[in-house]
């Protein structure tokens, strides 16, 4: 465990007060994000973040450089915005966001670790009001405060250092991460020479004790913006004149010069701190990591950016743009650079992660079935190589799902939640065979749940029966797992792209049922909540994240076992067991579900009893058992009933 505690009970710098707060007449920020909405996130501490909002799809955070501001994103956004809810923040002590106080300690960090990287610089101070730790956690109190319980995160560089200590803190909050321009901030220190100290100036510049580089920023600090961005080697030019207005005119606020040096001090300080005590537990960033830079850049020029994130992470891949590095409002780095990039993020994930057996099904049963993963969209019919079938993707569908994504929401060990969208499948072709029939085939369906476990539900019978001959063993359960229903067209697609896709169902407001909007957070009847640890359809992990939603009382049992076994397990049969914690309501349980499974204990047997003793709390009357025909119904038949035996074909 980190020193500092993984963000599940954030520190109180990221507790918000309220919802988002909607923000009018940003002036230039309207004019260069059109169509999108600006909000501010208040936190306990009195910190306020502001941050501009638009687009549809899985959530994707953006944080920005120095000395720019959420401004930076103008030019991507949009396109972003095609194929995510895109949320575009001002760091703390920049844009538009409060200027905290410097903290009180000036005395120099050090640290008892053993590591051989470079100390911190003599003329750094503690600055932990604007650590990366404290700037991380207000972008999980932003992202919360908007519903987003998990997201990826695309930064660049100051924001990508806020990034990284965020992936770090809140492993389980960032889905997928991709940093522009750095290379980690210790090494940069460690590795300093002649080239880096001349370009990197501001770097030493800043970190001055306070008030000397402040009051020399504060009397032109327009200045400072041309200079530190005009050094760049492409000078300003590639910079909109509209959005360079803006970084002029949000450095001259009040405070903004203390807090850019603070920023810095802090890097040089106590992030350093920071930094060591990861590398001295082992601690690495376990979710896909994406590190881009430019091959005229500083970072180019004097590290080797793979070289320095491969013992810091688990999942790397990255790249050197081959255009200059200047900034995201500039040509160098367009959307389509942008989203290239993630796209490469996430086709590769899928390869990694593929299993053998998906891949032997892929090229049997369905050739192309990722077909233009750049779109996020194509599939083809897992039937037959070149037969397309009415419905048939929907298994190719989830199966992208399942493989493609880290923290997606199947199969993945960082799954998320389970109505978490599917990170960017935008176009269902599904939906264009459902309007041929009305409705979604069984088999169908029964097709895409099998992907999810390929080597229990495929695999095992082609090998054993087909392959040697065996006899299927009798099991009643998978028997009934079998026997699917058609799903209504306009129903499914209704589920797929609201609650599956565009995950609006954990968000206050964003489905309504009749004129009424759906707010979960509201709800404060006692929720029994119960997964099953095995589970393929809906793991536990992403199911867990209930638990942040509901406001009354909130139990959370996780069952030994899969999605059926597990939940059926009569208690006469004393097998499997169970997991429960001590928590009472929702504010008490973890964010990160691993940690809630730390703690909480284990009991055999069966979990049904510990339904029944947590629904006596509420009401312990019980009736006789009902007997069929006793009443006005007249008994049809006997049980189970011939519907039982009708199958969807």
């Amino acid at each position: 465990m980190p020193p500092y505690p993984v963000m599940d009970i954030p520190p109180a710098s990221s507790a918000f007060t309220g919802v988002p707060e909607a923000i009018a007449g940003r002036g230039a920020l309207d004019e260069l994000f059109p169509g999108f909405h600006h909000i501010r996130v208040s936190t306990a501490d009195g910190v306020h973040v502001e941050a501009t909002v638009g687009g549809s799809g899985p959530p994707l955070l953006l944080l920005h450089g120095h000395p720019q501001t959420r401004a930076i994103w103008h030019k991507v956004a949009p396109a972003l915005a095609e194929r995510f809810t895109v949320v575009a923040a001002d760091l703390r002590g920049y844009g538009d966001s409060s200027k905290p106080p410097a903290s009180t300690s000036t005395s120099t960090s050090t640290s008892t670790s053993t590591s051989t990287s470079a100390p911190a610089p003599a003329s750094a101070t503690d600055a932990s009001a604007y650590s990366k730790r404290a700037m991380a956690a207000d972008m999980l109190a932003v992202m919360r405060a908007l519903g987003h319980a998990h997201f990826d995160v695309l930064a660049h560089d100051r924001g990508a250092r806020v990034a990284h200590r965020l992936a770090m803190d809140a492993p389980t909050v960032v889905r997928r991460l991709a940093l522009l321009d750095i290379a980690p901030t210790l090494d940069m220190y460690a590795g300093a020479n002649d080239a880096f100290a001349r370009a990197y100036w501001h770097w030493f510049f800043l970190i001055q004790p306070a008030p000397l580089p402040e009051r020399l920023i504060e009397a032109d600090p327009a200045a400072y913006v041309r200079d530190v961005m005009g050094r760049r080697s492409a000078g300003l030019a590639p910079f909109d004149p509209l959005a360079l207005s803006e970084y002029q005119r949000c450095l001259a606020l009040p405070g903004t010069a203390r807090g850019l040096c603070e920023d810095y001090r802090a890097s040089a300080g106590i992030d350093l701190v920071h930094d060591r005590e990861d590398r001295d537990a082992g601690r690495r960033l376990t979710m896909p990591l994406l590190a881009l830079w430019g091959e005229h850049g500083v970072v180019h020029r004097c590290f080797d950016p793979l070289a320095l994130w491969r013992p810091l992470a688990t999942d790397l891949r990255g790249d050197v743009l081959e255009e200059s590095r200047v900034a995201l409002d500039a040509r160098a780095l367009d959307a389509e650079s942008v989203l290239r990039h993630l796209a490469d993020l996430v086709r590769t994930t899928v390869r990694v992660l593929l299993p053998l057996s998906l891949v032997i099904a892929v090229v049997f049963l369905g050739r192309g079935m990722v077909q233009n993963l750049h779109g996020f969209t194509s599939v083809h019919t897992l039937e037959g190589a070149t037969q397309q079938i009415p419905g048939g993707p929907i298994a190719s569908q989830i199966a992208i799902k399942q493989v493609g994504t880290n923290g997606g929401g199947f199969l993945n060990a960082n799954a998320t939640h389970p109505f978490e969208n599917p990170d960017g499948i935008t176009d269902f072709v599904i939906e264009r065979g459902m309007k041929a029939t009305g409705y979604l085939d069984g088999s169908r369906m029964a097709g895409a749940f099998n992907m999810l476990r390929p080597n229990d539900l495929i695999w095992s019978y082609a090998v054993n029966n087909y392959l040697k001959g065996k006899a299927p063993a009798p099991f009643d359960l998978l028997y009934w797992n079998s026997d699917s229903t058609r799903m209504p067209a306009a129903m499914h697609s209704f589920y797929l792209r609201n609650m599956y896709q565009k995950n609006l169902l954990s968000q206050p407001g964003g489905i309504s049922l009749a004129g009424v909007p759906i707010d979960l957070t509201t709800v404060k009847t006692p929720a029994f909540i119960l997964s099953t640890r095995e589970d393929h359809i809906a793991p536990w992990k992403s199911t867990y994240a209930a638990t942040q939603l509901y406001q009354g009382p909130v139990k959370f049992t996780l069952a030994a076992s899969g999605h059926i076994a597990g939940v059926v397990n009569p208690p006469a049969a004393q097998k499997y067991g169970h997991w429960v914690g001590k928590e009472k309501t929702g504010k008490d349980y973890p964010i990160d579900p691993e940690q809630w499974l730390a703690k909480a204990g284990n009991r055999p047997g069966s979990w049904w009893p510990e339904w029944r003793q947590w629904l006596k709390q509420y009401d312990d009357g019980e009736v006789d058992a009902r007997k069929p025909g006793g009443g006005k119904l007249k008994v049809i038949e006997d049980a189970p009933g011939s519907y039982v035996l009708v199958k969807a074909q």
